[in-house]
């Protein structure tokens, strides 16, 4: 009787979530719901494949709702069940939903990893409809990364699985996005060709989304091609099914694309009439990229007619937006490797509890056969457990370098990325439209100090990543010295003549005061990097117009060599004095030109002159009364001389 009910449950258990599984994207809260009774009462009886289908269930909702950090989470612990039960056909599946999020959070290289995984196992179990599903996942994430050639095979590949398994539907969605991979690799014939047949199919199918998208791609080829009339017969079309089916996004975009049509033919009240219309509307889904392309056409349209005060009013609220959708995409993407870490940590975890479940069966299998061993077992299991807390505060520490390493990312990269992405597309607009034009001198002026400001930008990049590399090579003990007889005096010159332009900007004076035959023991790329870390902190903590000192001479008697570099800049004190050699430390003084810092430098020098055996230290009077800053090096003798 037991075993009766128990069966019973799991035909309940399964049937809700197939019927969750059906209605996902219907009814998505409702599929929530139901895949969590399912999870409960597959928790209660302990059945594997019911706890799994609803991991799955609720992983796929939660993508569908965008909450992707849930959507990884439940989907991962899917997977791991999914292997334990020998199920590849819902392990494809799973791995299919932590694909989509990745390429929602923009991560498509991780998207790819699972699309490709899960096209394997479904290639295993003969699902031709599940092979059709991730061929065309794998097509649209090369289509994003720009590689065309390999999006059409995989698109072409989804289409003859379709056919295999005559899904009209899919078939016209795939020939929708075969002729946009056609369009992009200029082949306009087969891409016309694959539009005409996807709207033919979506009308036998009843799909009218489906015949409204293809139609709205053929309006936009002809209005590609010049032919005006049949892209507004075109998109009137399909304008008119967006707007039986409530499918507001696409509204607005077709709205906008009729208005630059008109544009294109001169007809400029008729063109500001139907972008409004899309604006509107984009503006009551807060659809930033249609809102964005709104306010772009509108300007045009504006400049035109020659209202130049409000081309340049809706051109600043495009320039506004736009800004707004760098940031929201800067976002995701710190977001994206911040759930790839956790994502790797579950992974971690996953192999760990595997591991500690064969273990644990060794060990009750070995005491039961030899209880003499107990106290052995005993003592390794200690061991383990130690081994285990060991290992979890490695895990914590790495962690928090991580953790610190994304925020000094999302501080230090976010500004550069949007001034070099936002400068770039200026600068390549204009240039198209300054030929000819005789204000043209004037305007480059203005290109080249944008060019400036992307090359500053790019610098700073550099010098971050710069830094964080050598922190990595240091902390690894992986950075090998060259030891050899230098001339510290030449190394200061060096480094001088680079950073003088730095202290040009800021009118600062750099002078030196220079030992001849300063010789020194030590790496001649190391001691550049260390004194070019201390004069470039001398300019950034120092006002305009201040001078820097640098010195060097030996000191036999001590048997070092000595660099020094005094500046009459913020200074420090006592406090911060006590962390400034520190990883990742903000001391109390703040860059004098806005120039921005990693918390790295200091703490870089250290570690590098440590490691020639010498040593640094500093010296200030207290806020306001410059600084100074000594390192010691070994003094090379006369036979290495």
């Amino acid at each position: 009787m037991t075993q009766q009910v128990s069966s019973d449950i799991k035909e309940q258990i399964d049937a809700l979530n197939d019927q969750a599984w059906s209605m996902r994207h219907s009814d998505t809260a409702t599929a929530m719901e139901l895949s969590g009774t399912a999870y409960q009462l597959a928790q209660q009886e302990e059945y594997k494949r019911g706890l799994a289908y609803s991991l799955r269930n609720e992983g796929a909702c939660s993508q569908i709702l965008a909450n992707y950090e849930d959507a990884l989470i439940k989907s991962i612990e899917a997977t791991r069940i999914f292997e334990e039960i020998n199920d590849a056909h819902g392990q494809a599946s799973a791995l299919n939903t932590i694909g989509v999020s990745y390429e929602s959070l923009g991560a498509f290289a991780n998207a790819l990893d699972y699309y490709l995984e899960s096209l394997r196992l479904y290639e295993e179990v003969g699902d031709e409809a599940g092979m059709a599903a991730a061929c065309n996942n794998i097509g649209n994430v090369y289509q994003k990364l720009g590689e065309n050639e390999s999006a059409l095979q995989y698109h072409l590949k989804s289409l003859r699985l379709k056919e295999n398994i005559n899904d009209c539907m899919g078939q016209a969605r795939s020939l929708s996005n075969i002729g946009g991979v056609y369009e992009r690799l200029g082949d306009e014939g087969n891409a016309l060709d694959c539009y005409i047949r996807s709207m033919s199919l979506a009308e036998q199918t009843g799909d009218k989304l489906g015949w409204a998208n293809a139609v709205l791609n053929i309006g936009t080829f002809y209005h590609q091609i010049g032919d005006y009339e049949q892209a507004l017969n075109c998109l009137n079309q399909s304008l008119e099914i967006f707007e039986q089916c409530d499918d507001k996004p696409s509204v607005a975009f077709t709205l906008n694309n009729i208005g630059t049509i008109y544009h294109s033919l001169g007809h400029y009240v008729e063109a500001a009439q139907f972008i409004q219309k899309a604006l509107e509307i984009a503006q009551k889904i807060n659809a930033l990229e249609l809102i964005c392309d709104a306010y772009k056409s509108l300007s045009a349209v504006c400049e035109l007619e020659g209202n130049l005060v409000d081309a340049i009013e809706y051109r600043k609220k495009y320039e506004v937006c736009r800004e707004e959708i760098y940031s929201q995409e800067t976002a995701r993407k710190i977001r994206s490797l911040q759930m790839k870490f956790e994502t790797e940590r579950a992974e971690r975890e996953k192999k760990i509890y595997q591991l500690r479940n064969i273990e644990l069966r060794k060990a009750n299998e070995a005491l039961a056969h030899a209880l003499r061993d107990a106290e052995r077992l005993r003592k390794l299991a200690d061991l383990q457990r130690e081994q285990a807390e060991e290992q979890r505060k490695i895990a914590e520490q790495a962690n928090a370098v991580k953790t610190e390493l994304l925020g000094i990312a999302a501080h230090d990269l976010r500004n550069p990325l949007t001034t070099i992405a936002g400068f770039s597309e200026i600068i390549e607009e204009n240039l198209n439209n300054l030929e000819g034009k005789p204000n043209a001198p004037s305007q480059l002026n203005e290109l080249r100090e944008m060019i400036s400001a992307v090359k500053r930008s790019a610098q700073r990049m550099t010098k971050l990543i710069s830094d964080l590399l050598e922190v990595a090579a240091l902390e690894q003990g992986k950075l090998e010295l060259v030891i050899q007889p230098i001339d510290l005096s030449v190394v200061v010159s060096v480094v001088a003549n680079h950073q003088r332009q730095n202290a040009e900007r800021k009118k600062q004076r750099i002078k030196l005061e220079l030992a001849s035959n300063c010789l020194a023991r030590c790496d001649y790329d190391r001691i550049c990097d260390v004194v070019d870390n201390l004069v470039s902190n001398a300019i950034k903590y120092s006002p305009n117009g201040k001078n820097i000192w640098i010195k060097t001479a030996t000191v036999p008697e001590k048997s070092v060599a000595i660099i020094e570099v005094k500046d009459e800049g913020l200074g420090f004190t006592e406090e911060d004095k006590a962390k400034m050699f520190g990883k990742f430390q903000r001391l109390s003084a703040k860059p004098t030109g806005g120039e921005s810092s990693t918390g790295l430098g200091l703490s870089i020098v250290k570690q590098i002159v440590e490691l020639h055996g010498g040593r640094v230290y500093a010296h200030s009077d207290g806020p306001d009364k410059g600084s100074l800053f000594v390192v010691e090096l070994p003094l090379a003798t006369e036979q290495e001389s």
